[in-house]
């Protein structure tokens, strides 16, 4: 890190690619902290070339510099550059991705009635399967989203008192052993794509025992799962968000998307966010630590967990100042403290450490 902060001082810079594999070697080793360092670095950088080389009308390169902006702590100056209609012209789907780039802005401020008037509008617009049974579930109810940390919460009987229950995967075995903390019943389940070729049968089963109500795949496994035709099988659209990369961790994935369909309440259990002494509780996944093959990597290699636990921060206001109309959206977050500088990372990536 000394090395790169002297060379950015003598105006020299390493290529992103270079950048984004020294940063993953810096947080697999441990180092998280210089790992946000670095990548904060580098999207500062980022914005200071577009004043050089303005995007002009690239949507790609606009939405790369909003990104920026969103993780450097200017999302109010992304909302504003976004909605500049001459970026789009008279181009109706760079028009609708400017206005999901200004909702996924506004979002970051605490405001979510644009992200789910937009939301709202897409779904109108181009209607997919499992859409209505989700608002069937959702849509003025209160929603418990529940983890798999180990946070020494014993909250089971509080999880199961919500209308709707929320989790990555269903996984009953593992619930039988956790009553006290994990709660006994599943709702709505969330798939990774590495979870759906293992689980989809038993979730399957699941629903036609009345036991699971709908799960939720990521949008990349279209092409290879849509064509068996699961009236309870929904792929959740993840279009033109302002996430660092790709798409946020799983428990903030997953409040992104319930969000649009404007539940009454969301409540986080048993989640720390990456900064307890394990990833998981036992029983959860077999591996959780990097290695070979091994989920735990994608963490590092695809996402960023600060900006995750931000983008957290920036859900939990949406309750705030908003219309009666628009009705409540308080978010709370039943977890362990949390601290800003994630310190506490380094012995849940790596145990030796």
């Amino acid at each position: 890190m000394e090395t790169l902060e002297e060379m950015g001082q003598n105006g020299r810079h390493l290529k992103p690619t270079t950048v984004t594999l020294v940063l993953m070697r810096l947080q697999f080793a441990g180092h998280f902290s210089l790992g946000f360092r670095l990548r904060m670095l580098s999207q500062q950088r980022r914005i200071a070339q577009n004043f050089v080389t303005p995007p002009g009308e690239n949507l790609s390169a606009l939405r790369n510099l909003f990104k920026a902006l969103v993780y450097t702590g200017s999302p109010e100056t992304a909302a504003q550059l976004s909605r500049m209609q001459h970026w789009a012209k008279d181009d109706f789907q760079a028009q609708q991705r400017l206005q999901k780039m200004h909702a996924d802005a506004l979002l970051m401020t605490g405001r979510a009635e644009p992200y789910c008037a937009y939301a709202e509008t897409v779904r109108e617009q181009a209607p997919l399967p499992g859409e209505g049974r989700m608002a069937e579930l959702v849509t003025g109810n209160r929603v418990a989203v529940v983890g798999p940390a180990e946070t020494g919460d014993r909250l089971g009987e509080l999880i199961d008192s919500y209308d709707v229950v929320v989790r990555p995967r269903y996984q009953p075995e593992f619930l039988a052993a956790h009553p006290e903390t994990m709660g006994s019943r599943t709702d709505i389940a969330y798939y990774s794509g590495f979870d759906m070729d293992e689980f989809l049968t038993q979730a399957e089963e699941a629903v036609d025992r009345g036991d699971l109500q709908l799960v939720n795949a990521r949008p990349f496994t279209h092409a290879t799962h849509a064509h068996l035709g699961h009236r309870w099988l929904r792929f959740y659209r993840h279009d033109f968000s302002l996430c660092y990369s790709g798409a946020q961790l799983g428990i903030q994935r997953m409040v992104y998307d319930l969000l649009q369909f404007e539940p009454s309440e969301i409540c986080i259990f048993n989640s720390d966010f990456y900064t307890g002494a394990r990833m998981f509780s036992e029983g959860w996944r077999p591996v959780d630590r990097f290695g070979p093959g091994s989920h735990i990597n994608d963490i590092v290699a695809a996402h960023d967990i600060k900006a995750d636990f931000e983008f957290t921060q920036a859900l939990m206001k949406t309750g705030i100042g908003l219309p009666p109309e628009v009705g409540p959206r308080v978010m709370r977050a039943a977890v362990s403290s949390m601290g800003t500088d994630f310190s506490i990372l380094s012995r849940a990536a790596v145990p030796e450490r």
